[in-house]
């Protein structure tokens, strides 16, 4: 029997994966529609709502084998392209460049489960820890009530909104560092697993209000926050920053309308975009993108520096070499027209699909191998 694809939240994490790449390139040199929702407001949120559509209940019937699994899926490519990339930095840093830290045993296996952003180039895998503590402590906050499916979601929505309330006033007053910044980012996208699993199994069915009321109700509630505040409200995960903005509720609620958003456009959208096999690959994919677009931004910017050393300075002549050697999220722009920077943009989407192409033939090659030894 053919599995079903689920081409809408296909698209959605296409677009997911799209405004993380543009928020590290200064917003890729377009807009879509963030002067109402800001993609800071919303996009790592979506992210674990995608996830959590496809949490499964029978993971609950073997929740070590869930944990394992999850791990390896996770973790272990992240330690692995951690270390790489924290080798290519080594190599970088010989070489004037400025910026990550050097390796150590804390780099390399402690700073990627609780701070990130050691080697610089691949720092936005920060994120893939907090994921899996929440797919984690989901599965074991589930177990318990498994044969309550009436009840499950509700309680464990209930208690995944509390954790993400307390979350965002930990944001409030401080905790950026260290475990107590781990607590903040996984803590913020717990409500957002638990949402997806309960609009799955309870209201993706009764989903069917028509775009006109249904944009109108959510334009409506997001303009009344932009007017209270006078802007849009946004976070910086990450760091923790940005949390004193609004009340505790805040944060879930810009993150909820962001999402309902873009999950509609989706489903608009779908017939489209479902057809083109690069965005089908980008949204199979976008662990890899996540992991290497830092990197690709940096190698076009290499390739903007060969240029413009090769012409003598000639072309590209404000290129910043200074820039280019300290700050890993340089964007240059020719003559300062800031929509170059889409360049930035395409690269960072498609460029990690070539290592993915990679591993699958170094894949392909070995199996060949063992089977000939055989």
């Amino acid at each position: 029997m053919e599995k079903k694809i689920n081409y809408q939240f296909k698209i959605l994490y296409f677009f997911g994966i799209l405004f993380i790449v543009a928020c590290h390139c200064s917003y890729g040199g377009i807009s879509l529609g963030y002067e109402w929702f800001y993609p800071g407001a919303f996009h790592l949120a979506l992210f674990a709502f995608g996830s959590g559509y496809f949490y499964k209940t029978s993971s609950e019937n073997h929740i070590l084998a869930y944990i394992w699994k999850k791990f390896k899926h996770l973790m272990v490519p992240v330690l692995l392209w951690n270390a790489a990339y924290g080798v290519i930095l080594q190599v970088l840093r010989h070489n004037k460049f400025m910026f990550g830290e050097d390796i150590t045993l804390y780099n390399l296996f402690i700073a990627p489960l609780i701070n990130g952003h050691r080697f610089a180039l691949d720092f936005p895998i920060w994120y893939v820890f907090p994921l899996f503590v929440v797919q984690t402590v989901t599965v074991l906050l589930r177990k318990p009530l498994s044969k309550h499916e009436k009840v499950n979601d509700w309680v464990v929505l209930a208690i995944s909104l509390i954790i993400g309330f307390a979350a965002a006033y930990a944001g409030r007053i401080g905790w950026n560092r260290n475990l107590k910044l781990l607590f903040v980012r996984a803590g913020y996208l717990f409500p957002f697993y638990q949402l997806a699993i309960v609009y799955k199994n309870k209201w993706e069915k009764h989903d069917k209000l028509n775009n006109l009321a249904y944009f109108g109700i959510i334009f409506a509630l997001q303009l009344m926050i932009i007017a209270k505040y006078k802007t849009t409200i946004y976070y910086t995960l990450a760091w923790a920053i940005g949390f004193d903005k609004g009340t505790i509720f805040t944060p879930t609620i810009v993150a909820v309308l962001g999402i309902a958003f873009w999950l509609r456009v989706c489903r608009i959208i779908t017939p489209i975009l479902q057809k083109s096999r690069l965005v089908m690959m980008i949204a199979d994919h976008t662990d890899a993108v996540m992991t290497h677009h830092i990197f690709s931004f940096f190698l076009l910017n290499t390739a903007y520096a060969l240029i413009n050393k090769l012409s003598g300075g000639t072309l590209l002549s404000t290129f910043d070499w200074t820039k280019y050697r300290t700050d890993v999220q340089y964007t240059f722009c020719p003559d300062g027209l800031v929509q170059f920077r889409i360049i930035y943009l395409i690269v960072g989407l498609t460029l990690p699909l070539l290592v993915v192409i990679l591993q699958k033939k170094i894949k392909e090659k070995v199996k060949e191998k063992i089977k000939w030894k055989k």
